[in-house]
């Protein structure tokens, strides 16, 4: 299999364990706050939404963070990628938190678009949303070391574990 294909598959099986780590905390959030308020309807807007998307990017933001400081998500593991800052060593708190920055940001900005375009169907401009998608998920096609962009503006690479 090719370093490219290894890591998309990677990046999809991580995708599956941020889901999940996303419905967990929903699905807390959801219990907490129906033992609290016991008549609160089941479809969270306003403030409470707000709380519970902060919720599932700190969760998100705390299991990729560790992860990456250890060097392997599950994901990395199971396909056998590390994760190493530039000059091969263990990635810093900073810097993870950097590639998760910029990650979420990418990847963030393609799921609104997702849920924009499945709204908003005839509406172009949802569309463009996947722009940096398909610039990151491209970018290891030109890239010198065949890093995707994130892992180049974050000063990280993943390596053959």
């Amino acid at each position: 299999m090719s370093e490219f294909l290894r890591r998309i598959a990677s990046l999809a099986y991580d995708a599956l364990i941020a889901l999940a780590i996303a419905l967990a905390v929903g699905v807390v959030f959801i219990a907490v706050r129906s033992a609290l308020v016991p008549d609160a309807p089941m479809r969270v807007t306003g403030g409470p939404r707000i709380l519970l998307q902060a919720l599932v990017l700190l969760a998100l933001a705390v299991y990729f963070v560790w992860c990456w400081r250890r060097g392997q998500t599950l994901a990395m593991r199971t396909w056998r990628l590390r994760l190493v800052d530039a000059r091969g060593g263990r990635v810093s708190v900073p810097r993870a938190l950097w590639r998760f920055v910029l990650a979420a940001a990418i990847y963030g900005v393609a799921v609104i678009g997702g849920v924009y375009v499945r709204e908003h169907d005839q509406a172009p401009e949802g569309w463009l949303a996947l722009v940096p998608l398909l610039l990151t998920l491209c970018w290891p096609l030109w890239d010198s070391q065949r890093q995707f962009l994130h892992d180049r503006l974050a000063g990280t690479r993943l390596v053959r574990a």
